[in-house]
């Protein structure tokens, strides 16, 4: 009935959410060990300290990558990708319309202009079938923003397809499923 509370968890309702919030950080000994170790030597956030150098190394050994960059966050990280595969003042990159707002504003900050494309029903990645029906309208793009959201994936070996017939550069953004694999 209208002007009836909602039976939300704040009004004594069940809670929507029963996990968490996580133990931080971890009870695991190396862990704490690790952090202390930072702590100690000084190495608490600096960017070119040890442990940073060896995160470079782990994520280069486990991604199997030539090169690895640490940024100071993702969205920073999304600029420097989009700036490396020749993204500048008005080239036009398709991403999601709905993504990550840094992601929007990475794409903005290298005077490029962001291209939406609606989400697939349920996934909340790029509706690959609205990209390909829509590609006439798309020949000023450069490149695609791929993120993937949520725990879903986005079919990279399609959108790769497409990319490759039209000459989108594609960045990918998976700081929500690092070491995801697609079958």
């Amino acid at each position: 009935m209208p002007g009836e509370p909602l039976d939300l968890a704040i009004h004594g309702g069940p809670p929507a959410v029963t996990v968490g919030p996580f133990e931080w950080p971890p009870a695991d000994g190396a862990i704490r060990d690790a952090i202390a170790d930072a702590v100690e030597s000084g190495e608490w956030g600096r960017y070119h300290g040890a442990p940073c150098a060896r995160l470079v190394e782990r994520l280069a050994r486990e991604f199997a990558a030539s090169h690895v960059q640490l940024t100071c966050s993702g969205t920073i990280a999304v600029e420097v990708a989009l700036h490396a595969v020749g993204v500048g003042p008005g080239d036009e990159v398709i991403l999601a319309g709905y993504d990550f707002p840094g992601n929007f504003r990475a794409i903005e900050s290298l005077g490029a202009r962001p291209v939406l494309v609606d989400v697939a029903a349920q996934d909340w990645v790029i509706d690959l079938d609205k990209l390909e029906q829509n590609t006439a309208d798309l020949r000023a793009a450069r490149a695609v923003v791929v993120s993937h959201l949520h725990g879903r994936l986005l079919d990279m070996p399609r959108l790769m397809a497409l990319a490759v017939e039209h000459g989108w550069a594609v960045v990918e953004d998976a700081c929500q499923c690092p070491g995801a694999e697609i079958a």
